[in-house]
């Protein structure tokens, strides 16, 4: 997709909470994104679709870490834009639960420790 020129960039869209008026509002870069493009409804599908080359996304760095260290996607720009604030919710009948500790212990341990030392704190 780097060797694309600009005006020939397709621009995928997430419909969620991220989106690329989010990148113009805190100040990115022309990367030819465009208004047109093909929507998706789910973040992930919309990861999927970037990493098939089908063209320019903005998701999650979470998300996209992966398929960066495989070489799959690279940034277009060093850029970053601050996204949603995310919380996880425990059930107060589901907090003991051992699977559920389990969970919760291995989430922790797989964000980054930035990410971490947020959810510690909310």
């Amino acid at each position: 997709m780097l060797a694309t020129p600009v005006q020939e960039r397709l621009t995928l869209h997430g419909e969620r909470e991220m989106d690329w008026s989010q990148w113009q509002v805190q100040g990115g870069a022309d990367v030819g994104q465009r208004r047109e493009g093909m929507n998706f409804s789910e973040p992930g599908q919309l990861l999927d679709a970037a990493c098939q080359g089908l063209g320019i996304a903005l998701v999650s760095e979470l998300l996209a870490a992966r398929a960066c260290e495989q070489g799959l996607l690279q940034p277009l720009d060093d850029a970053r834009v601050r996204g949603p604030r995310w919380s996880w919710l425990v059930h107060e009948d589901s907090a003991a639960d051992p699977l559920v500790i389990s969970f919760c212990e291995w989430l922790l341990a797989s964000l980054p420790a930035d990410a971490t030392s947020a959810a510690a704190r909310a």
